[in-house]
């Protein structure tokens, strides 16, 4: 908990309220963090469920960020298998499958699979299911 002072996310207290915070966010690492033998579809499937998403929810948010991310494409590949820039978009995928209202962008460099990370908002946004979530990032 906080030592002094309070933050408000979404109307959520992060001192009163903690566990409020945590349900509505979620942040995608600068280091890739996939579990390496496990599929694509696996590795979405796996964080959906982790994250406490309704079991009739998952399969459809998996199908949204597969499609919207394009890992549709290598959905049955074991994600260590996958190059780094496929990796890192797996990744950002797993952060949002979880369907976070606010999303934490840790990318030190200037680039990732989804594109420049200046594009990452006009990316992300391009579709509603995204669109739903505060992108909050370093930018440059």
């Amino acid at each position: 908990p906080p030592t002094a002072g309070d933050a408000t996310l979404m109307g959520h207290s992060l001192r009163e309220d903690p566990a409020g915070v945590r349900r509505i966010i979620n942040t995608s690492p600068q280091t890739t963090a996939v579990a390496p033998n496990l599929s694509v579809r696996e590795n979405l499937t796996l964080t959906a469920g982790l994250w406490g998403l309704p079991r009739g929810a998952v399969r459809p948010a998996v199908e949204e960020v597969m499609q919207t991310l394009h890992l549709d494409e290598v959905s049955h590949a074991r994600a260590n298998t996958l190059s780094g820039g496929w990796q890192r978009r797996l990744s950002i995928g797993m952060a949002l499958v979880t369907r976070p209202q606010i999303l934490f962008l840790d990318d030190g460099d200037a680039t990732c699979a989804v594109g420049k990370v200046a594009d990452y908002p006009k990316y992300l946004q391009s579709a509603e299911f995204f669109s739903r979530a505060s992108v909050l990032s370093p930018f440059r």
